[in-house]
């Protein structure tokens, strides 16, 4: 597990250098090979298993994306993507332009868990930005990313807030999260002319449209955990063919084929909290199960 990092984060400078100060989880989706746990089968039954399930795990997490390309139809908004990081000043990059937006590209990609972040200008000395009518969405809204081969990933608005600078849920923002989101960001409020900036954030979170949502298998049920295994009820075998255990905060990702009574046995001696999602024969990935939380071995 890497250790996180504690960066000062801008989440929109709207002509001015107001910083937060945020600790960012370097954690992302894992990109590693997930293990396996083997099953009693034949050794060529069990390889061919292995494979199946190793394959349709890649096409389950195969929904982020590189973002090149915004749209927002209710407020008629279509820009382009820069990507942005933090500077050496520790100050997250903002737009070049008024007119395009800025993925946070050192943070989670859109499509995968967690909080992907955009942000944009709301206006400039010359007048209204490219997020200048953010805060005419509303729930039920659409917020649409393209990449550079055209792929398409829309999300839905859930909610639209706004904070005072200094207050603003930076872990709600940018923190980890079970659920597959986009948030946008810019300025709103009073201009501080002393501080030159906006004195709040407009917030609009998003959640992602799964497509093939009807062929998304049901989460786990009865996840629990007792001297360090991890079992739960399994699933009718016409509909799923594996499990994915995930660690939270950890990039190791262990995958279980379909039995009766499917378990993972825990190998950490430390406390650790997992969660358990369904793999189906198409390829789809349920949500994810309640947490649980494995004891701590005592030496």
């Amino acid at each position: 597990m890497k250790k996180g990092s504690t960066i000062a984060l801008i989440v929109l400078t709207c002509l001015g250098l107001m910083g937060y100060t945020y600790w960012h989880s370097e954690q992302k989706e894992s990109s590693a090979s997930p293990t396996l746990s083997k099953a009693q089968t034949s050794p060529s039954a069990q390889a061919k298993a292995e494979a199946h399930l190793k394959a349709l795990h890649v096409k389950a997490r195969e929904q982020s994306i590189v973002p090149t390309k915004l749209s927002i139809p209710a407020i008629h908004v279509k820009a382009s993507i820069e990507k942005v990081g933090v500077l050496d000043n520790g100050q997250l990059g903002v737009p070049s332009s008024e007119e395009s937006v800025g993925w946070y590209k050192d943070g989670v990609k859109p499509g995968e868990r967690g909080n992907a972040v955009i942000d944009g200008h709301v206006d400039s000395r010359d007048g209204p930005a490219v997020f200048f009518d953010l805060k005419k969405v509303t729930p039920g809204d659409t917020v649409m990313l393209n990449d550079q081969k055209g792929k398409v990933l829309t999300f839905v608005v859930r909610n639209v807030k706004s904070y005072v600078t200094d207050k603003a849920p930076l872990p709600l923002i940018f923190g980890e999260s079970k659920g597959r989101h986009l948030n946008l960001i810019t300025c709103t409020g009073v201009f501080n002319s002393e501080k030159r900036t906006h004195e709040k954030r407009l917030v609009v979170y998003t959640d992602l449209v799964k497509n093939d949502s009807s062929q998304q298998p049901s989460s786990p049920k009865n996840v629990q955990v007792s001297d360090n295994v991890i079992s739960w009820k399994a699933a009718k075998p016409s509909k799923v063919v594996g499990y994915a255990i995930y660690e939270k905060r950890a990039q190791s990702v262990h995958l279980v084929a379909h039995t009766k009574t499917p378990t993972y046995r825990v190998k950490s001696n430390k406390s650790r909290t997992y969660y358990v999602t369904a793999i189906n024969e198409v390829g789809a990935e349920s949500a994810p199960s309640k947490s649980v939380v494995s004891p701590s071995k005592q030496h």
